[in-house]
């Protein structure tokens, strides 16, 4: 388990994470950069509008995408001890 910031992620969703982020960086980026250089702002709101759809989309689907791809945190389970010594 990898801790990162202020939360605990698994080596899976880390991975996920990253990867998703790379390609954000390895194509919306530039593209947007070429877009607005040449003045192509048809072109660049497109590319912005497809971007936001997909951030909502994926904000949508976040928790059925987590239960398909068993990507999940083990956040807030206690130990057998820790329980005994509770009750």
């Amino acid at each position: 388990m990898l801790y990162l910031g202020l939360g605990h992620l698994s080596t899976k969703e880390f991975l996920a994470i990253s990867t998703v982020g790379r390609f954000r960086e390895l194509f919306c980026l530039p593209w947007g950069g070429l877009f607005l250089r040449y003045h192509q702002y048809y072109r660049f709101s497109l590319l912005l509008g497809f971007a936001i759809v997909v951030v909502f989309l994926v904000m949508l689907y976040k928790e059925s995408w987590k239960d398909y791809s068993g990507l999940h945190t083990v956040q807030g389970k206690k130990s057998e001890g820790e329980r005994e010594q509770r009750d």
